[in-house]
């Protein structure tokens, strides 16, 4: 996931054995970076949630760490 982008190159997160890594890959080092159409939450993953857990998840994903 890119978690940062400068004029010097771009930045990503990856889980690695039950920790997130940080990478940065220079410009000119990749062709091209293109988004993805699919979301990285597998399907249906909310589906035996209540309203009130999902808003609880997503309010815990979103809060300023």
């Amino acid at each position: 996931m890119v978690t940062g982008q400068t004029a010097e190159g771009v930045t990503l997160a990856t889980y690695v054995n039950g920790k997130i890594e940080s990478t940065t890959i220079p410009r000119g080092e990749y062709e091209k970076m293109d988004t993805s159409s699919v979301s990285l939450m597998p399907e249906k993953m909310l589906d035996g949630l209540s309203d009130t857990e999902i808003q609880n998840l997503f309010a815990y994903l979103t809060r300023d760490r």
